[in-house]
């Protein structure tokens, strides 16, 4: 388990063993992703929570992309609640 943190902010997150095929670009587009379907706006990112919330979905998207054969993410419908 990897763990930041920034100011008032931390997030932990599990560490991977091996590297995945993954672009960087994948978690920050889930990030907006579950920030915009959340309803959340620009001005929510003072809102530690729900930046926690979101990076944290993110997180679980990346790992389940890097479990998989060519880094394929996963469909909205195989996430966890």
């Amino acid at each position: 388990m990897g763990c930041w943190r920034t100011g008032r902010a931390s997030c932990c997150s599990p560490t991977a063993e091996t590297p995945c095929g993954s672009s960087p670009a994948t978690p920050r587009s889930w990030f907006l992703a579950f920030w915009q379907l959340a309803g959340h706006h620009r001005d929510d990112l003072g809102d530690l929570d729900k930046v926690r919330a979101a990076v944290e979905r993110a997180i679980v998207v990346a790992g389940i992309t890097c479990t998989r054969v060519g880094a394929n993410p996963p469909h909205l419908s195989e996430l966890p609640a």
